[in-house]
Formats: C-alpha cells, structure tokens, sequence
C-alpha cells in the first residue's frame, strides 16, 4: 500500500505501528507539492527511506526530470509500473515510462495488479521491458532489488 503524498505524509508516517524502514508513495496522476522534496526530506529524516511509485503516471513530474533527478541524487528510490510498459494506461504514460527506463531513472519495477483481468497487461509489459532492458536488467529490476530490499528490512526486526 502507498502512502498518498500530501502535507501530512510526516506525521501518518511517524503514527506507523511498529515503525517502518521504507515507504511507497505515490504523487497521484496530476500536479507535484511546491515542498515535494521538503515533504519527502521529513520522511527521510526519520530513518524512512522512500520509494516514489510510478511516477510515469505524474504528468507534472514527468515533465520535471530536474526535480526526479534530484530526488534521485537525495536518496529516493523510483518504482515504475510494469502496466505502463504496456500501454495499460494510455500512450503518454508508455512513452513517459519507456523514458524513465531509458534515462536509468527506475530503481525497481512491480507490477501494481488489482485484477486478474490486467494480468495479459503485465505480461506484456514485462515483455516490453526486457526488450527495452533486457533480461538480466529486467530481473534485477523486477526480482534481485526488491528482493535485497526485503531482506534488509528483515534486520530491521
């Protein structure tokens, strides 16, 4: 589950039972906070690392690379959606994903599935991806990271 980003996002976060040591966010389809970074930076400096889910769905924020990269260089780990390598979401969100990827933006990609019925989208979009990345790419994208980061939060218990 993601948290929504909005000027809250600090205290829902410090209000998680148990604590956590990574978080899903999600910026929604439209329009990125002015404090994004600031917003994110309160986050961070609870010992949370941050993981921004498919930003390729943000039209603002894919029309702000400047503002991914410096995420990016603060810490923040960019979760693409494997539907959007098919087209599951429209072309713009296709061709924005496919640019992510080409620019190296993307940590990891999951599939985000809410429905048997998106299952042939997945398919396809990991067949796009290995083509796009290949298949030792794709992997390490889809299975070794998620999997690293898994285990460490493991030690976190």
């Amino acid at each position: 589950m993601e948290f929504d980003l909005d000027e809250t996002l600090p205290e829902r976060v410090a209000a998680i039972p148990g604590g956590a040591s990574h978080i899903l966010v999600d910026t929604g389809f439209f329009g990125v906070p002015r404090n994004l970074a600031d917003l994110i930076g309160k986050v961070e400096d609870k010992g949370i690392r941050v993981l921004l889910v498919h930003p390729e769905r943000n039209r603002d924020l894919c029309l702000s690379r400047h503002m991914l990269s410096g995420l990016i260089r603060s810490g923040v780990r960019l979760l693409g959606n494997i539907g959007s390598f098919s087209g599951m979401y429209g072309r713009k969100v296709k061709r924005d994903a496919r640019e992510l990827l080409k620019n190296g933006y993307y940590w990891a990609i999951a599939s985000d599935m809410h429905s048997i019925d998106q299952v042939p989208w997945i398919r396809d979009g990991i067949d796009d991806l290995i083509l796009l990345a290949g298949r030792s790419a794709a992997e390490d994208m889809m299975a070794i990271r998620p999997m690293q980061m898994v285990e460490s939060m493991e030690g976190d218990r």
